[in-house]
């Protein structure tokens, strides 16, 4: 296959590892006023992962947090890429949904990148692949909706109901944040895949409750979200080097602009600021996993 820039691939949602689904989903509803959400058990009686075979039950949720789609999923039974997130890590984000018009050629097109992949499989509708990339294990998950399938989306989101009335978008979902041991690697993998032009490394200082720690920092545009990428300095306490302690697994937190947001429905959460951006923010640790949300004042 030609190495075409025509190849897209949009990220477009961020899924949740979470303990309980339906009372996370009662609580983004209520807090952020993310959704409404599709809640449903997936079960599957045969399924194979890698020499496993059994069945499957998947607690799933999918709704909007603005533009970007959030999904919450845990998993009782059965053995998968996000099964093993969930036994290594807990809780956390696990990848980001990424919508690819033909799964053969964004597979082809990862797989020049250095990507591996590492499952394949599809429900009626949707066409699905995991893939291994620089910052993480199945980190990617490329969806091939059929027209079928988008069209009755589109239908269903057209139709208003009294819940989506009732639910008033507090905050919205508009940037995942990357940890990783080589910022200049993930950035040429990063740029690649998603025709990032000149991109630009900064050398950046981080503080973090009147800590200061060094830092390299980029930024930016992937389909619906922005890509930050961090690499903390090695030795470091900082949240994004503990988090890369834990794993290889890189994907620390998603992103909010939350000027007018009260964080006191929140757990207090850590502050931080980029001394060189004065961007000011918390972090903080919830249902999604430790660190996992960021809002940015």
């Amino acid at each position: 296959m030609s190495d075409k820039p025509d190849v897209r691939l949009t990220p477009m949602q961020v899924c949740y590892i979470v303990d309980d689904v339906a009372a996370t989903v009662a609580f983004c509803e209520q807090v952020f006023g993310w959704g409404p959400f599709n809640q449903f058990t997936a079960e599957v009686d045969s399924a194979e992962y890698r020499g496993w075979r059994g069945a499957k039950r998947i607690d799933v949720a999918l709704g909007m947090a603005g533009k970007v789609q959030i999904e919450f999923m845990h998993i009782h039974q059965g053995q998968d890429p996000v099964a093993v997130y969930q036994s290594h890590y807990g809780t956390g984000i696990q990848h980001l949904g990424i919508h690819c018009g033909d799964r053969e050629l964004g597979i082809a097109y990862l797989e020049q990148r250095g990507a591996v992949v590492n499952e394949v499989n599809e429900f009626p509708g949707i066409r699905f692949a995991f893939m291994d990339v620089l910052t993480g294990d199945a980190m990617f998950e490329l969806v091939s909706p059929t027209q079928e399938f988008e069209q009755s989306v589109v239908s269903d989101n057209a139709n208003t109901t009294d819940k989506e009335q009732q639910i008033k978008l507090q905050c919205e979902v508009d940037r995942v944040s990357i940890a990783t041991e080589s910022i200049d690697k993930a950035v040429e993998f990063y740029a690649s895949v998603f025709h990032w032009q000149n991109p630009v490394i900064e050398n950046a200082v981080l503080d973090i409750e009147d800590e200061k720690f060094n830092a390299k920092r980029a930024r930016n545009r992937a389909g619906l979200l922005e890509i930050e990428l961090i690499e903390p300095e090695i030795n470091s306490s900082c949240p994004y080097r503990q988090h890369l302690q834990r794993g290889g697994h890189g994907i620390v937190h998603a992103s909010c602009a939350a000027n007018d947001f009260d964080t006191t429905r929140l757990v207090h959460g850590v502050s931080g600021r980029w001394l060189d951006t004065e961007e000011s923010f918390s972090l903080h640790s919830w249902q999604g996993g430790p660190c996992s949300l960021q809002l940015r004042h």
